[in-house]
């Protein structure tokens, strides 16, 4: 879905959380008034109306094709790439991949195996591997050159806010990070601070 803003020539393209529906999420968006740019989301394979088979391999597919398609109609410059929890970890590879120079991180997270075992600390050795997509997020740190804006709650049940620290102290000076204190992990994308934080980011 791509809702065109007339009064903005600035695109957020939008990577979601998992089980997030593309249409639900630009539906809400758009009734709370918070699209102050132009706005891209689809659903990656196996979600909505997606076709395909989901894997880690094929959700950078359908990012990157989602990214060329962008970056025929918007400069590179104009786009800001915007992750929430699951998409942290896309958002993180297609801003390194791309050099895209402004980039939102939303609830970000190490890899997902450092995010379950974080709950239960297991997942160490040859158990590793139980763990079907790691989205190694935090790796694609030293080749970013973007400015980034990282958003997380110190309460936040599912990701720890510890690993937005640590994305902090990768990107140094290179990032910010505003914590918003008291949400719970699904609050966060529907908290009216972070929205007025990423369209003041984006009109930097």
């Amino acid at each position: 879905w791509l809702y065109k803003n007339p009064n903005s020539d600035k695109l957020i393209i939008y990577f979601g959380g998992n089980g997030e529906c593309s249409a639900n999420v630009l539906r809400d968006i758009l009734s709370k008034n918070r699209a102050t740019t132009s706005i891209l989301v689809f659903d990656y394979p196996e979600y909505g109306n997606s076709e395909g088979e989901i894997s880690e391999s094929s959700i950078y597919d359908m990012a990157e094709a989602s990214i060329t398609y962008s970056l025929k109609k918007w400069s590179s410059e104009k786009i800001c790439i915007v992750g929430y929890s699951l998409g942290t970890g896309v958002a993180t590879y297609v801003t390194s991949k791309f050099q895209f120079m402004k980039s939102v991180l939303i609830a970000p997270y190490k890899n997902m195996t450092a995010v379950f075992n974080s709950h239960l600390p297991v997942f160490y050795g040859p158990f590793k591997n139980l763990v079907k997509y790691d989205f190694p997020s935090i790796d694609y740190c030293s080749t970013m050159e973007a400015n980034v804006l990282i958003i997380a709650s110190d309460t936040d049940e599912v990701i720890p806010y510890s690993m937005a620290i640590e994305f902090k102290e990768q990107l140094n000076q290179k990032a910010e990070l505003i914590t918003i204190s008291g949400l719970s992990h699904n609050d966060l994308i529907d908290n009216n601070l972070v929205w007025t934080s990423i369209s003041s980011f984006v009109e930097q």
